[in-house]
């Protein structure tokens, strides 16, 4: 409740910031742009695209690796990182490829080793000065994070595919807007070891979500728009029946009313509120229903310091049984400063509350709840525009109603790496 009355306070003083921070702001940019730019990666200039390597090799200590409170096992992790990022230097329309790993090798416990590859493309097309149609594809050999209800008694991180492609035309005009979006999303899970010597089948896991979704926008003043936002969610699990013979397919919505602002560049942002709606195809299974909706903030202190934070409310998918899904409240807010030039300092943490919707009445007699948090610290050291390092820790940790599912966890990390 604090939080967001601090939150309604800044939103209200914001359009009445004083305008000599305006001023300042202005003044300081070409300053600070060209003082960013000493130390900028330049990138190869390749035709009409401008290309970016760069190789990240990484140490860190973790002391709770399998993120336990029975089996606490720490391990030192070496991070291998090579990319690139590829964009076009176009006046108009834009393409984009964003190439990303992370070849993770444990000490001790090389069981635990995982090598994730991201790729992320970016398309735009200028139909109109104030028309566009975007289109962006997102693929992920991933790894799954070790606190994931499906992991627990996993020998190793149970390992996924995971596939976004999405499409959007926007059109303004005058004061209205209007876009359509439609995504597509595949998740593609692998069978995993566990202590007990069997195998978890997670074929019942693969599926495919289907999320059409129409957003119409009116400028009430210049950078001031309201929206309004549906969305149809159709997820569809390629079984028909999960291991506990039950139907995980379901079909929902969201409708939300909602603001972006930009209150004088110092502080940025967008709140909405609605409701949603899910419904499982098995009769057993609780629909999910309610209040929905997000608030992201970014307050810009100064030129060198930058507040940002964010609600939201999500709905999980599991495979637990009886239990449909999860409603998720999280919580973010971090701030970063520049102390140096060279020298970026950051700040942040996180709180999340997972109500769990069902639960399997021959083994427990209440719903699972989960209440998770992070907080962390870095520093961002860069050498010159080719090297930079930065030095970071993390705390994090799980409280459940489950008995032996808590847990802590530390973790430091070292990372250099070489850019172009």
């Amino acid at each position: 409740m604090r939080i967001l009355c601090v939150y309604c306070v800044l939103f209200l003083l914001a359009p009445f910031a004083h305008a000599y921070d305006r001023v300042e702001r202005t003044l300081n940019f070409d300053l600070e742009q060209k003082r960013l730019d000493a130390i900028a990666a330049k990138g190869i200039t390749l035709g009409g695209f401008e290309f970016f390597p760069l190789m990240g090799i990484g140490e860190e200590y973790n002391d709770n690796i399998v993120k336990s409170e029975v089996l606490v096992l720490d391990d030192f992790i070496t991070h291998v990182s090579p990319g690139f990022r590829a964009s076009s230097n176009w006046n108009r329309h834009l393409l984009s490829l964003d190439v990303r790993t992370d070849l993770a090798f444990y000490a001790r416990y090389s069981k635990q080793n995982y090598n994730d590859v991201t790729v992320d493309f970016k398309s735009r097309l200028d139909v109109l000065r104030d028309s566009a149609l975007h289109f962006s594809t997102f693929f992920g050999s991933l790894h799954e994070d070790r606190q994931a209800v499906e992991q627990q008694g996993g020998i190793t991180p149970t390992k996924y595919n995971a596939l976004d492609i999405d499409t959007a035309y926007v059109h303004k005009f005058n004061r209205f807007s209007v876009g359509g979006y439609f995504d597509v999303s595949r998740r593609d899970y692998q069978n995993v070891e566990l202590i007990t010597g069997q195998v978890r089948n997670n074929q019942d896991r693969d599926r495919w979500n289907y999320v059409p979704a129409l957003r119409l926008g009116y400028e009430i003043q210049p950078k001031y728009e309201l929206f309004l936002k549906g969305y149809y969610a159709n997820i569809q699990f390629d079984q028909t029946k999960d291991r506990h013979g039950q139907e995980r397919s379901s079909q929902g919505g969201d409708v939300v009313v909602g603001l972006d602002f930009d209150a004088t560049g110092l502080i940025t942002g967008d709140a909405a509120i609605g409701y949603r709606h899910r419904a499982y195809d098995d009769p057993g299974l609780e629909d999910i229903g309610g209040v929905t909706g997000w608030l992201s903030l970014q307050w810009n202190i100064t030129p060198l310091m930058t507040i940002y934070s964010k609600i939201t409310q999500n709905i999980g998918e599991t495979t637990l049984k009886d239990v449909s899904g999860s409603n998720i409240t999280a919580v973010s807010l971090g701030i970063e400063h520049e102390l140096l030039r060279s020298l970026l300092l950051k700040l942040d943490g996180g709180y999340s509350h997972i109500q769990y919707q069902g639960y399997d009445a021959s083994r427990f007699t209440d719903e699972r709840k989960e209440d998770r948090y992070f907080v962390g610290f870095s520093g961002k050291y860069t050498l010159n525009r080719y090297f930079y390092m930065d030095l970071s820790y993390r705390f994090s940790g799980r409280n459940s109603n489950r008995s032996f599912n808590d847990f802590d966890q530390n973790r430091v990390f070292l990372n250099f790496v070489a850019r172009m």
